[in-house]
């Protein structure tokens, strides 16, 4: 009988290692193409931002005020003491995990208390076929004055949307 319960024990700890491997190695590499596509410096805005010679990792305050001024949407108090601008890829899934995760909890402890202004400037990156169009559509709904609720919807429909191919 012991032995029958020594089996049952090392037989669950060897599938809890299991799936604690299988989840590890996801998350590697989850984080190894993240980092993959930072460095292949495949992300327009490090193209249109570049720091002026001797300064390569500096952000000016012509680029902050850039980066502010020219989002697609805001929300917060204009004169918080604290700015943040996002830059987002309706296609992408690290953003989609931003917004699933992150995002409610800064909207109602910063946003809405006045805390902080929230910038947001769409950033489709090339290899999403999508990202292109879906940051376009946001800003059509913006001008209805719908673009925080539209993006919401990209984002709650992002595995619908994501994976159509316009023929």
């Amino acid at each position: 009988m012991a032995k029958v319960e020594a089996k049952k024990k090392g037989g669950s700890l060897q599938i809890l290692l299991t799936v604690l491997l299988v989840g590890a190695a996801f998350a590697i590499g989850s984080m190894w193409t993240e980092l993959r596509v930072l460095r292949d410096g495949k992300l327009t805005a490090q193209k249109e931002a570049q720091a002026p010679e001797g300064k390569e990792g500096e952000l000016t305050d012509e680029m902050w005020n850039d980066l502010v001024k020219g989002g697609a949407a805001v929300k917060g108090d204009e004169k918080a003491k604290v700015t943040i601008v996002e830059l987002t890829d309706y296609q992408c899934p690290f953003c989609k995990r931003y917004v699933d995760d992150t995002y409610g909890q800064i909207e109602s402890e910063y946003i809405e208390t006045g805390k902080v202004k929230y910038v947001l400037r769409d950033l489709p990156l090339q290899f999403h076929a999508n990202a292109q169009v879906t940051a376009e559509a946001a800003r059509c709904a913006g001008d209805q004055d719908k673009y925080w609720e539209y993006h919401d919807k990209l984002f709650l429909d992002q595995a619908s949307w994501s994976e159509a191919v316009d023929n």
